[in-house]
């Protein structure tokens, strides 16, 4: 779903509205670690065992993805400026990587 929204939301954006500079940047940003998130995701699920870490990767990932890129899909594509929860966001996707930091750490990948 993530993949096809990103996809969706890309299109959309570069032939569905005029957008100038700024909100060309915002979009590009926000399509950029949209799509990166989204195949970290697959990775995390192809590769780290169903546990606690990993659903607290994916859900910091989701909430992350929902917040930073999508405060930026907002302004670039709408009149809404909601800025604030992009640094929010950004938070969410950090705490995504330092969890899978330590899941990594933990998983046994010989067995």
């Amino acid at each position: 779903m993530s993949g096809l929204l990103a996809v969706l939301l890309g299109a959309f954006a570069s032939h569905g509205v005029q957008l100038d500079g700024r909100q060309q940047g915002w979009l590009q940003l926000a399509n950029q670690y949209h799509f990166y998130h989204t195949l970290a995701l697959l990775a995390t699920a192809a590769l780290l065992p169903a546990n606690g870490w990993r659903t607290l990767v994916v859900w910091a990932w989701l909430a992350g993805m929902l917040l930073f890129c999508g405060s930026l899909y907002l302004a670039a594509m709408t009149p809404l400026t909601l800025f604030w929860l992009t640094p929010i966001g950004g938070m969410l996707l950090l705490g995504g990587w330092l969890a899978l930091i330590i899941a990594a750490s933990k998983a046994d990948f010989c067995n």
